[in-house]
């Protein structure tokens, strides 16, 4: 078959897998691989299984004591000072006016910011797939690295064991990752928070369930943990925006960058019925 029909029934299983409300290990391998081939993202490799640290920013570590005072002094240094030229953009993400932001940036019944690549604003809407060869490549080989350490997880005997659990759960972050943006060499810390915040404010301008992107940093040489923490985790929270809309994962290893996942949501546990043939 050409490579069009193969794509058309990857589309139409895609569609069939994903309806199911039931989420097992198998069907999420099959659906992982069937829309990375769809995307032509996953190129005839050896599976190798890479090391890689994938850092949550833990809840306790944003909500650390600090006095009112202390947090208002870092709230104004960070959105009125540092990074003014961004406050069009974090005005427009605030949830409502009990966010701790609102103090600092006010707060109205606005709606979402529409974000013009013509603008002169630092933030901007960037492709959701960069357009070089070099780039292209790097995301292919990301992706063949994620789905070879999802198939490295050990299949366990049991219903409830922690290997299946750790692979639906990367699993299904696999899968919403559909934006990827590729930092050049020896990037600065302004290239990486004005592309971090101009693809937060383009997943929440769409507001759609289950939807993600990676910034891939090749060369960079600050500290990601420490950059997400504090240039993104922490503001995320003064913002409204909880772990539970926006979810930001640092990726120390091989091919070091930012994960940030929209409104991943529970995984489905419930029970469904027979599968409707595919085929014919």
């Amino acid at each position: 078959r050409d490579r069009s029909s193969i794509s058309t029934i990857c589309e139409v299983a895609i569609v069939h897998i994903s309806s199911m409300s039931l989420i097992t290990r198998t069907n999420l391998t099959l659906l992982i691989a069937l829309t990375a081939t769809t995307h032509g993202f996953i190129s005839i490799a050896s599976i190798q299984r890479q090391q890689r640290t994938n850092t949550h920013t833990p809840a306790a570590a944003l909500h650390a004591y600090a006095s009112p005072e202390d947090t208002e002094e870092k709230m104004t240094q960070f959105f009125k000072s540092k990074y003014a030229e961004y406050e069009p953009l974090f005005k427009s993400l605030l949830m409502d006016e009990t966010a701790e932001a609102s103090k600092i940036l006010g707060h109205d019944e606005a709606t979402m910011i529409q974000i013009d690549p013509n603008d002169d604003s630092p933030w901007t809407q960037l492709d959701p797939i960069p357009s070089g060869e070099d780039e292209k490549l790097l995301v292919s080989s990301f992706i063949d690295d994620m789905h070879s350490i999802l198939l490295g997880i050990p299949v366990e005997d049991g219903e409830d064991n922690k290997s299946d659990q750790l692979f639906i759960e990367e699993g299904r972050r696999l899968l919403c990752l559909g934006r990827f943006q590729v930092l050049p060499q020896g990037a600065t810390e302004a290239e990486l928070f004005r592309h971090c915040w101009s693809e937060i404010g383009e997943l929440r301008r769409a507001d759609e369930d289950k939807t993600g992107s990676v910034i891939l940093t090749p060369g960079y040489e600050g500290d990601l943990r420490e950059f997400c923490k504090e240039n993104l985790s922490v503001p995320l929270k003064w913002l409204g925006i909880g772990a539970e809309c926006v979810e930001v994962t640092s990726m120390d290893g091989g091919k070091p960058g930012i994960r940030l996942i929209h409104k991943l949501g529970e995984v489905p546990t419930d029970s469904y019925g027979e599968p409707v043939p595919l085929f014919g």
